[in-house]
């Protein structure tokens, strides 16, 4: 009796499990959807302001004129990338400092602000760095400040290393609020 039961047991379950492959054999559905999706590309809108501050010092002769360096700092007007041209600096310990102004003009949204690519020239003579050392947070709406120095690091014997060029670019990123 153990037997025919365990017999009829096997064969339901044999049958439950033909019918369900079955089933599924036959009610297989193609989904379609039709249309168009797109998004929108968006710029965020961080950039930097055109208040650049120039600020000189001279190692050398204190009664030196301070803006005897020539000292050009610019900011590209509406993006991420600043420029600075630093001829004259006359001592090994001269520099200059370019402080700029980045805002964060959207109504809503904070941006994340990375570390700047940074590239010169005349490396062997000049150093560049900021007081940018890691990615920021700027509030929809409000602003910060990155100051970089261009420090003479050994006077040039060739006149045409006496100057760098110095381009400065940094990239935004949305937050998620």
């Amino acid at each position: 009796m153990k037997k025919k039961n365990s017999m009829i047991i096997l064969a339901i379950l044999v049958a439950v499990l033909v019918l369900g492959v079955g089933y599924a054999a036959v009610s297989s559905v193609n989904l379609v959807i039709n249309g168009d999706a797109t998004a929108a590309s968006y710029d965020l809108e961080v950039h930097f302001t055109d208040e650049t501050e120039v600020n000189v010092e001279h190692a050398g002769d204190i009664n030196e004129d301070p803006n005897n360096p020539d000292v050009v700092a610019t900011a590209v007007d509406g993006s991420l990338t600043a420029t600075i041209q630093a001829h004259n600096l006359k001592y090994a310990g001269d520099y200059v400092e370019c402080t700029y102004t980045i805002e964060n003009s959207e109504d809503s949204l904070s941006a994340s602000v990375a570390l700047p690519t940074i590239e010169y020239s005349n490396q062997n003579y000049f150093e560049v760095t900021t007081n940018w050392d890691s990615p920021a947070v700027i509030a929809a709406g409000d602003t910060a400040t990155v100051t970089v120095r261009v420090a003479l690091l050994k006077v040039p014997v060739q006149e045409e290393n006496d100057h760098t060029n110095v381009t400065l670019t940094f990239v935004a990123s949305p937050v998620e609020p």
